[in-house]
């Protein structure tokens, strides 16, 4: 059986990304709108640092995606600097799903995450609620 393989997105992936997002965005009925595509590529490419994406290719194609929020907390006193970060979309096309990919993408997120000291990832509230099989209930799972 083939492995997904996970990606951390880089700049010259902004268009596919982005193409990933819009396919999980009609997944869910989102309206059409003109130019989505560049305005999406162009906006991450400046943010992309607080907001990295990761992407599965399974099969010879791309087969899922995870868009993630880096919340970097202030200094304090005593308290080593840290970060946590939210997973805003996990997406895996129809024809892709039920392959272990969902969970691949959240190990890679994970393994991610550990390399850099982030101290929690949290699931948006609607993440949470799609993904009640994969995400613990629990407001923030252990990285």
């Amino acid at each position: 059986m083939t492995k997904p393989v996970i990606k951390l997105a880089a700049p010259a992936d902004a268009l596919l990304v982005a193409a990933l997002t819009l396919q999980a965005a009609r997944d869910q009925n989102a309206p059409h709108e003109p130019r989505f595509l560049d305005r999406f590529a162009d906006e991450w490419k400046l943010r992309r640092d607080q907001s990295p994406i990761w992407f599965a290719e399974y099969a010879g194609r791309h087969a899922g995606i995870v868009h993630g929020s880096r919340v970097r907390a202030l200094p304090w006193p005593g308290r080593e600097d840290s970060s946590a970060l939210i997973v805003q979309l996990l997406f895996v096309p129809s024809e892709s799903r039920d392959q272990g990919i969902e969970a691949a993408l959240l190990a890679g997120v994970r393994d991610w995450a550990r390399r850099r000291s982030i101290t929690e990832i949290t699931a948006g509230s609607r993440l949470a609620a799609e993904h009640r099989d994969l995400i613990d209930p629990a407001p923030s799972f252990p990285v």
